[in-house]
């Protein structure tokens, strides 16, 4: 069973990794970032998968047939304690990846799609450059209420501005 962000993330555990201290980027150090992290998100991606695939499989664990021996019991509370240690230890690696990318300033928009917004103030006020994973640097940005649809090429940014 996938999980969707809204499900994945709870907003309120989600609240204490994001950072208050709003960061502007230039261009340039977005485009900088952009290896970095992609990496870093496809890291975050890969641990997001492994704790999917260890709730499916932990849901088996739920269905079996209760076992009344004791070794069987034993069994299944030794197999379930185990499932539970390495479920923990992939969440604790999953949120301080996923942390890091934080404390650079940047807005995780969805982790399934890899969009990433950077804080960006253009002529007095705060827009945000949009990057999706997979792509080789910063190329669009979009207001902050538009959202992914509404991403645009940054060449027109200027553009848009002077008709305002």
């Amino acid at each position: 069973m996938a999980f969707s962000n809204e499900h994945f993330i709870n907003p309120e555990i989600f609240r204490l990794f994001v950072n208050d201290d709003k960061r502007f980027f230039t261009i340039e150090e977005a485009d900088r970032l952009v290896p970095w992290l992609s990496r870093k998100l496809k890291v975050v991606l890969e641990h997001k998968m492994a704790i999917e695939q260890l709730v499916d499989s932990h849901k088996e664990f739920s269905c079996m047939i209760e076992v009344t021996s004791d070794e069987g019991f034993q069994f299944m509370l030794n197999n379930n304690v185990q499932a539970s240690k390495v479920f923990h230890a992939v969440c604790l690696r999953f949120y301080d990846a996923l942390q890091e990318i934080l404390d650079k300033g940047l807005i995780v928009k969805d982790l399934d799609q890899g969009l990433v917004d950077f804080p960006y103030w253009f002529q007095g006020r705060q827009v945000l450059l949009c990057w999706k994973l997979g792509e080789k640097g910063v190329l669009y940005w979009h207001e902050p209420e538009a959202g992914f649809q509404g991403r645009q090429l940054i060449v027109n940014l200027d553009r848009v501005y002077r008709k305002r």
